[in-house]
């Protein structure tokens, strides 16, 4: 464990809580580090983010103490439980969105056909619906 430029300290193997497997594959190393999520140093929590970097010895190259391959810093954090809300909500403002939509339109054909029964163009509705739409926001404006 490190805090540090030369901060390095070595833990005896009985009081490390964490482990490491590596395997070379393809040019690459592959490693996957596990460690407890609570321990004796930190507690690792969901929804906390905590900055790692790794450091690599190449032993047969006679790195050993400073002389070492560093990595850049790495965040990471354990997510949340994600709720039915964050599911559910976009369907039910996409369901309201559609039920507006639709409520609209109906208003529009209602408002094409005129009261002697004749059918005005689509272009004539739309003028019309939002001709009573400013007639009604007139009326409550001067109300106020």
């Amino acid at each position: 464990m490190a805090r540090g430029f030369g901060t390095i300290a070595s833990v005896a193997g009985d009081r490390q809580d964490g482990e490491a497997r590596a395997a070379w594959k393809g040019g690459v190393w592959h490693t996957v580090v596990t460690v407890p999520r609570a321990q004796e140093k930190f507690t690792f929590a969901r929804g906390q983010t905590v900055p790692v970097a790794f450091a690599a010895w190449d032993g047969a190259k006679g790195e050993r103490g400073g002389e070492k391959a560093v990595s850049t810093w790495y965040f990471l954090s354990l997510e949340q439980p994600v709720g039915v809300l964050t599911y559910v909500a976009p369907l039910v403002v996409a369901a309201g969105a559609a039920a507006v939509e639709l409520a609209g339109l109906h208003a529009l054909r209602a408002r094409r056909t005129t009261p002697g029964g004749s059918r005005r163009s689509f272009g004539a509705a739309v003028r019309g619906w939002i001709g009573g739409l400013r007639a009604k926001l007139t009326r409550r404006t001067k109300r106020a």
